[in-house]
C-alpha cells in the first residue's frame, strides 16, 4: 500500500521529464502511466476523464510503441492526439491528415 502517485508538472520538467524521473527513483512505469491518466484524474477531481469508457471525455494519445517498453521511446513514436473526441494532431505515418492543435482563445 502506499500513497497515490499523479503526475502534473509546474516545475523546469516536462510531463516526460517527470514520468522518466519518477520512474529512475523505483515507481513502477504501470503507476506513473496510470499517475498520469486514471489516477491523476481522480486526484484532480476529474470524474469524467482518466479512462476509455462509454460517457467518459475522449482525450488520448496512440503511440506506435509500447511505453511498458520505454517511455521516451514510446513517446518518440506519437501517432495520434484526440481531444475531446477530435484528432488534433497526428503523425505523418498515421495517415491521417496533419492537423495542428488550435490554441484556446484567451480569456478576457
Amino acid at each position: 500500500m502506499g500513497v497515490p502517485v499523479g503526475v502534473g508538472t509546474d516545475s523546469r520538467f516536462t510531463v516526460l521529464e517527470e514520468m522518466e524521473t519518477l520512474v529512475d527513483y523505483g515507481v513502477p512505469v504501470e503507476t506513473v502511466l496510470k499517475g498520469a491518466t486514471g489516477t491523476g484524474a481522480v486526484i484532480c477531481g476529474l470524474g469524467d476523464s482518466g479512462v476509455i469508457a462509454p460517457g467518459k471525455r475522449a482525450d488520448q494519445l496512440l503511440l506506435r510503441a509500447n511505453p511498458l517498453e520505454g517511455l521516451r521511446s514510446a513517446f518518440e513514436q506519437l501517432e495520434l492526439v484526440v481531444k475531446a473526441g477530435e484528432i488534433v494532431v497526428a503523425s505523418d505515418r498515421s495517415g491521417v491528415p496533419l492537423r495542428p492543435l488550435t490554441p484556446p482563445a484567451l480569456l478576457a
